[in-house]
């Protein structure tokens, strides 16, 4: 792989091969693989890496890791608690000798998803968080390093159930994990026996390789969207259908109707690449307050999630049949990145999270922006300002069923609006083409066009005709920019021919050429 990164400093450093991995068009294709390595990589040897400087001794655990001798996994969630993984039940009692009992201690604590069979042939262990129990005291959340199994065999006291395959996605063998009293050896915590002052601001810190996963999971929406988007251009400038005239045959890409999701998808990958970009530099540095970096890998990804899903749908149903058929790749892709809607912080969770933050603490603004008059920031601090008038109301009435009923409804809205305004900023300032900017604007526009009809007095016909002039300028450089994606090589095996091959022979792919 080309973006390959390199050992431990990469990964500990978030180091631009670190995010340019994330980045790489292969992961739109071997989607199954993007889990694995994820995992492998950000969550386990991250997780093992930050405690190396104090315990050198695992230094030979995270060599096998980076030569695939072991396959790396991360067991944080369970059956019964997802998003409020802090409350996790699974127990690590510590023995008289020093050494630990791992217990699942019921079936909502087993641990869900992370593939844990043999399956694969390879020996995999995992970091496994676990309620530290010493002296019948429990002194929170700790992490362990695990021996799963040896490739062929599950380790005493480690049991594994694989889970049904996931709807519109490569085969990954996702299991609930259960230990039986499995016996730990002492230098298996990672970390202190002691109870943590703050167990709160201590779970954060060492579930820290999750929030990282935040952001750099979501930014695999950018290589989606890019082979997504080149796959419906190439389909639409070959498919045709019959013109008006009876006679001759016209593109699907000369039809407005494929012209626009094609457009929007086109500038949105160009857009959120440069976001991408931007806010890997911002968590990789030292001096950025971590409020900061929280605030914007959580409105990233909300608001990436968002305009991919939507535009990775229309792209699909724009290619007709075709676009169903996980060969074609498009439904592959979309059904990818819905997981990431969930995986390292589902979408409404963090957004909530996020919004009722900025609103309980207003220092705490938003990401800054270098362009606060552009229209992607005017919306994004409205609907922020009316949010906050309606906690305010809330609050004020001291009733938890207006808050719930009022307040929350609107916060995924916000952080999708503070996201967009954060990716178009950074891609102006990073100096996107100002006819991509344009198209990109006119899409944020759209999703909240009742605002700006409202608060700005723009009428729609006026933001129609908006988009319609910039779809108009991009479409100008509809081909340079659709082959400038980078993409192509990816089409090893290309996407979407005429059905004759597939009529004579039921096992030949179908391709774009």
């Amino acid at each position: 792989m080309s973006s390959c990164i390199d050992p431990v400093p990469d990964i500990l450093t978030l180091s631009p091969k670190f995010w340019n991995f994330h980045l790489d068009p292969i992961h739109a294709t071997a989607n199954n693989c993007l889990v694995l390595l994820t995992t492998h990589l950000n969550l386990c040897i991250g997780t093992l890496g930050s405690y190396l400087k104090d315990r050198p001794d695992l230094g030979p655990l995270i060599e096998k890791l980076l030569k695939f001798e072991i396959n790396g996994q991360f067991l944080l969630t369970e059956v019964g608690w997802g998003v409020d993984a802090d409350e996790l039940k699974t127990t690590a009692t510590m023995q008289p000798d020093g050494t630990f009992d791992l217990h699942t201690p019921y079936h909502q604590a087993a641990k869900f998803m992370s593939p844990t069979t043999p399956d694969a042939g390879m020996p995999s262990g995992g970091i496994v968080y676990a309620r530290l129990i010493v002296d019948d005291e429990d002194r929170g959340v700790r992490p362990f390093w695990v021996l799963l199994h040896d490739s062929e065999q599950m380790e005493d006291g480690v049991i594994s159930y694989a889970l049904p395959k996931r709807a519109g996605t490569q085969a990954t063998d996702h299991a609930v994990t259960f230990f039986n009293h499995k016996r730990l050896a002492k230098d298996s915590l990672l970390g202190s026996l002691g109870k943590p002052a703050d167990p709160a601001a201590h779970f954060s810190s060492i579930v820290a390789r999750a929030s990282i996963g935040t952001l750099s999971l979501s930014t695999v929406n950018v290589p989606c969207l890019k082979l997504c988007t080149y796959i419906a251009a190439k389909y639409s400038q070959r498919r045709t259908v019959t013109a008006p005239d009876g006679h001759s045959q016209l593109p699907l890409l000369h039809y407005r109707t494929h012209q626009a999701p094609i457009l929007h998808a086109l500038a949105q990958s160009l857009v959120w690449a440069a976001a991408a970009s931007h806010a890997a530099a911002t968590f990789a540095s030292p001096t950025a307050p971590a409020a900061l970096k929280s605030a914007l890998a959580i409105s990233f990804k909300t608001a990436i999630q968002a305009q991919a899903q939507a535009s990775l749908t229309t792209l699909s149903a724009r290619c007709g049949a075709q676009g169903l058929y996980e060969h074609n790749q498009l439904v592959s892709c979309q059904n990818l990145m819905r997981g990431n809607s969930l995986a390292e912080g589902d979408v409404v969770v963090i957004a909530v999270r996020l919004v009722t933050d900025l609103l309980v603490h207003p220092d705490h603004p938003p990401p800054p922006l270098a362009f606060p008059d552009a229209p992607p920031a005017r919306l994004a601090a409205g609907l922020l300002a009316e949010a906050r008038k309606v906690y305010d109301d809330a609050a004020a009435a001291d009733d938890p069923v207006v808050f719930n009923a009022k307040v929350l409804p609107l916060c995924q809205g916000v952080a999708e609006a503070i996201g967009r305004s954060v990716a178009y900023d950074a891609a102006r300032a990073a100096g996107v083409a100002a006819d991509v900017l344009r198209v990109f604007e006119a899409g944020c526009v759209s999703a909240g066009e009742a605002w700006f009809v409202e608060k700005l007095g723009w009428a729609r016909r006026e933001v129609a005709e908006r988009e319609e002039r910039a779809l108009e300028e991009l479409g100008e450089r509809f081909d340079e920019l659709v082959d400038g994606l980078g993409v192509a090589a990816e089409l090893g095996i290309t996407y979407i021919r005429p059905y004759g091959p597939i009529l004579r022979g039921f096992n030949i792919v179908i391709s774009i050429a």
